[in-house]
């Protein structure tokens, strides 16, 4: 599986992952809580996932090329606020069991993840 990243910022335990290469274990883990987080809030549900299985069986998955890059972007609110809207962009490439996380890895095509989501972050673009 190759992605393309754009403007995407990741986090592990509350902070944010930089200039590393991004887990393939980070990335689904904010998928899937994207995936819940809407579940709840448009249909008052949980989804049914495996939360801990889930992240654990990520670790599997290895990065085998990346091309990605740190990106320092800022905006200011309509309070003039700045925003910090950084992120990674570039391309990466995974190798390993993926079937268990196809639908997942398709869902964030479309809906996105990370945050500033609204603003077209955390788009990328798989090819399977």
């Amino acid at each position: 599986m190759r992605a393309y990243l754009f403007e995407i910022d990741l986090f592990a335990n509350e902070e944010i992952i930089l200039p590393s290469v991004p887990s393939f274990g980070a990335i689904v883990r904010r998928l899937r809580d994207r995936f819940s987080s809407l579940s709840w809030f448009y249909e008052r549900s949980e989804p049914v996932i495996d939360y801990r299985n889930c992240a654990r069986d990520a670790v599997r998955v290895k990065t085998v090329r990346a091309d990605i890059r740190y990106q320092s972007a800022y905006r200011r609110n309509s309070t003039r606020e700045c925003q910090d809207m950084s992120g990674f962009t570039g391309s990466i490439e995974f190798r390993g069991p993926l079937a268990p996380y196809t639908q997942l890895l398709q869902f964030g095509q479309y809906l996105h993840r990370g945050k500033a989501t609204v603003f077209g972050y955390g788009w990328y673009d798989l090819q399977l």
